[in-house]
This record gives C-alpha cells, sequence and structure tokens, in this order.
C-alpha cells in the first residue's frame, strides 16, 4: 500500500509501525535531497514541526508529578519579569490546553506576500533565544480572554518551554536531554537551528501545482523545533507503553477525551476503525512550510504508525496513509490510493491548455476516476493558482469543483471571486448569493467573509448599472 501511496506521487518519507513497541514494518520512500538526488531512508532526519509540543508537554507533566510545577499555577508566578497581559489568570493548564488566549504565532509568515515584519525573518533565522522570544510573546496582546475558548497556539508552548528550562536551571535542548532524549537513548532527535550542519537532514519542499521548491524554514521553538528519526520516535513510542515517562495517573489526564481539539501536545478521538467500539486513539501531528509529520497510537490494541514526510502539499494526506496501514494490521483492506486529480489537471492545463485539460478531466469524469481521488479543497485550490493570471481558467476549475460538491459555500464563493475578476457581475452574484445561502444554513464560519464579499459585488453591479 505505501509503494502505491509513493508511485501516486503522495509519500516522500519514512514510515514506522509497531505493534506493542515490536516492529512491525520500516521502510522510507522518495528524496531527503531532490537537488543531489540523494533518498530518503529510515536513518534520515526530518523536521517533526508540532510533534516538538508533546515533548515539551511531556516534560511539564513530568515536573508536575514531582511537584516542582503545579497545573493551576500562573504566569505572574513563574515569569514574574515578563509582562504578559492578565499574567495571574493564564495558568499551565490554559497553556497546555490552548486555552490561555495567547496569539497564535509569533513567526508565522504572512501567507502569500514576501511583505513580513523584521521580528518575523528575524525569529525564523534563529536570531533570538527562547528568552528573547519569549519576551516578544508577553508584549503582545491577548487574542482573547483567558479561558474564554480554544484557540489553537505555538506561542504558548514556546511559553511552557522557557518555565521548564527555568525550573530545571537549563536550557531548553538541555531538559530536553535530560529528561526524555538521554534515558531514551534517542540519539537522533534534538533541537537544532536551520544553520547547523547535521548529518541526514532532509531538505524540506513545497508541492505546487507547478512542481516543488525549497520551503521556507521557520524558526526553532519549544512548539516546533526538533528534529527526529521514525526509528526514534518508537522508542518514545515503547516509553509511553509502560511508566518510564510518565505514570498511569498523568497519561489518563494526557489522554482523556475532552472539549479541546488538541491538548497536553496529543490530540484525543475514537479510533474510528477499532474492533471494539468505545476505544481511543491518539496522535501527534507536525505541519511546517516543508515538512509532516504524524505520530499515531492507539489505546486498545497497541498499535503505532509514525509517517515523517520532507513534503508538504495538497495531495499529501498523512490520515488516510495512516488509516489505511491500521486497516491492514487489523485484517482489513484499505482504501487504495489514487493520483491527485487536481495535480494531474494542473499539469494538464501547461501542458495543453485549458479546453484539452479540462476534456481529460470528464473522460476521467465519465469512466467514475478508477485512477484519481478528487478533492474539493485540491480543486479550489487549483482554481486559486490561476485567479490572478487567468480569470477564465479559473473560473473553469471552479466550476469542476462544484460539479464534485455543489453543496459546497466555498467553492461557490471562489467561483464568484473568479466571475468578479472577469467583469461578469450578475453572475458573480448569484454565485456569491448561493455561497452565503449554503453558510448560513451550515452556520460555516466563513459566512461573514462571504456575506462582506457579496456586498462587494453588489456595489460594483450598482455602479455598472449607474448610467454615466
Amino acid at each position: 500500500m505505501l509503494e502505491r501511496y509513493a508511485a501516486c506521487g503522495e509519500l516522500d518519507g519514512a514510515v514506522a509501525v509497531a505493534r506493542r513497541g515490536e516492529l512491525v514494518y520500516q521502510g522510507a520512500f522518495g528524496l531527503a535531497n531532490r537537488e543531489l538526488g540523494v533518498p530518503c531512508t529510515s536513518a534520515t532526519r526530518f523536521q517533526i514541526g508540532s510533534i516538538t509540543k508533546t515533548f515539551t508537554a511531556l516534560m511539564v507533566l513530568r515536573l508536575v508529578e514531582r511537584g516542582e510545577l503545579a497545573l493551576d499555577g500562573t504566569l505572574a508566578e513563574f515569569l514574574p519579569d515578563l509582562p504578559f497581559p492578565r499574567a495571574d489568570e493564564l495558568t499551565l493548564e490554559r497553556l497546555l490546553t490552548h486555552t490561555a488566549g495567547l496569539q497564535r504565532d509569533i513567526a508565522d509568515y504572512p501567507p502569500g506576500t514576501n511583505q513580513f515584519p523584521d521580528r518575523v525573518a528575524k525569529i525564523n533565522a534563529d536570531f533570538f533565544s527562547l528568552e528573547e522570544l519569549v519576551a516578544l510573546i508577553a508584549a503582545r496582546p491577548l487574542a482573547h480572554a483567558p479561558g474564554e475558548q480554544f484557540d489553537y497556539s505555538s506561542d504558548g508552548y514556546g511559553v511552557l518551554g522557557l518555565i521548564v528550562a527555568r525550573v530545571l536551571e537549563t536550557s531548553y535542548p538541555g531538559a530536553l536531554e535530560r529528561e526524555i532524549l538521554g534515558p531514551l537513548g534517542m540519539k537522533d532527535t534534538g533541537y537544532v537551528p536551520q544553520t547547523s550542519i547535521l548529518p541526514n537532514r532532509a531538505t524540506g519542499y513545497a508541492q505546487t501545482f507547478d512542481g516543488f521548491e525549497i520551503a521556507r524554514p521557520l524558526g526553532i521553538s519549544p512548539a516546533g523545533g526538533m528534529v527526529s528519526t521514525v526509528g526514534d520516535l518508537l522508542k518514545l513510542e515503547r516509553a509511553l507503553l509502560g511508566d518510564e515517562l510518565l505514570s498511569a495517573r498523568a497519561k489518563q489526564r494526557a489522554w482523556a477525551p475532552s472539549e479541546f481539539i488538541t491538548a497536553y501536545g496529543w490530540k484525543v478521538r475514537p479510533d474510528p476503525t477499532a474492533p471494539t467500539p468505545g476505544t481511543l486513539q491518539i496522535n501527534a501531528s507536525g505541519s511546517l512550510p516543508g515538512f509532516y509529520s504524524l505520530f499515531t497510537r492507539t489505546l486498545g490494541d497497541g498499535l503505532c504508525v509514525v509517517v515523517l514526510t520532507n513534503v508538504h502539499g495538497p495531495s499529501f494526506h498523512l490520515d488516510a496513509l495512516t488509516d489505511g496501514v491500521l486497516a491492514i494490521l487489523r485484517g482489513r483492506e484499505p482504501v487504495v490510493p489514487k493520483r491527485s486529480a487536481a495535480l494531474d489537471l494542473a499539469a494538464l492545463l501547461v501542458a495543453k491548455g485549458t479546453a484539452p485539460a479540462l476534456e481529460a478531466y470528464r473522460a476521467w469524469s465519465a469512466a467514475g476516476f478508477p485512477e484519481h481521488d478528487v478533492d474539493e479543497g485540491e480543486l479550489n485550490a487549483l482554481g486559486y493558482r490561476w485567479l490572478a493570471s487567468d480569470a477564465a481558467r479559473a473560473a473553469a476549475v471552479f466550476r469542476l469543483g462544484l460539479e464534485r460538491s455543489p453543496e459546497s459555500p466555498n467553492t461557490h464563493e471562489s467561483l464568484g471571486e473568479a466571475l468578479e475578476k472577469l467583469g461578469e457581475f450578475e453572475a458573480a452574484r448569484a454565485s456569491c448569493a448561493r455561497a452565503v445561502e449554503l453558510a448560513r444554513s451550515a452556520q460555516h464560519p466563513d459566512l461573514p467573509a462571504y456575506a462582506q464579499h457579496l456586498a462587494t459585488i453588489e456595489r460594483k453591479l450598482t455602479a455598472a448599472k449607474r448610467p454615466e
């Protein structure tokens, strides 16, 4: 199955599978460095993105168990020298569960532009120490009141990393080595700056509809700065099977189902393919411009799947890949992976032009897409690839998306945007009005944006009809 994913262009990286800590499978696919043709191996080191948060949370919970930290302790207590807003309400529990109200990520590149603040450039070049980074975070206003709602925050985990380092009177890398990496023998895992020479380090690539490009780096922090291998993460898996890292009581707290999408460094959900209903699956994931990673554990039958890739793009679906592996381990037939219809259509649009490409797509559709997977989000993204330079082509792609997903408010609104660029305001208004209607009935979170776009088109339509 994994070879099929690789042949479909949907897997560059390494995979390891275990049952109750015992290795079942390990393999690697694709290229760790495309410029030099270096293949991925099981020893390739990948950036693991937000799986770093899992390590940070593990260290916090270990310190709580030892009585060196308290979950109801606040930043006013642990970081009194930093001017966090409402610091006496920012508890470790809220930071761990992404409910403290800190903003999402101070290191984020603004999407679709090279115009980003000097601060962002310096953070992602690793020009700031952890102390300096957290001082910048402390100076930002809160996104919402502490405890008011779940709001995923990498900044919160950066703050937790500094607390761990201060309590242990060492650096964050020193804390990792002392608490986890050293005891477990994870010699291929570390907290490594982008500029360091690191043997077997994979280069990260962004997959676009025009091919591949080297991805922009993100700076290291306790929210997303580590590299690892599939073999090393299986060492962590073995430790989590026992009480070496955390007691049963601490694991019960960390892995309990909750209202939060992710908490204590893990996502917890009912296991969708488990033979026994009601058992749980937990996972930690990482997403960076050039890397995508997923570390999944089943609490019922002790299965573990680790997938680390150095390509991030529209056709990499690690959840589906993992579900396929779990199906095989449980004696079931997996869903057969297929090529991305959007990526193949993108290649045809460039090579043959709009009309022949659409003709080929409709032939695939008439045959029932025997070799392709059609994803609404991928088709929509492909339309936006052409929106700025060829609105007619973009509109044609958006219409294909609507044929597949006629009740999608997002695709109706996207088509409206393309028609607006073409000056077809009546058609654009109809498309956006349908988007608003569907979004309202589904309580879609983007309803305000769709309504605002509809109002903009109404104004343009009125102006176009006004006599000179």
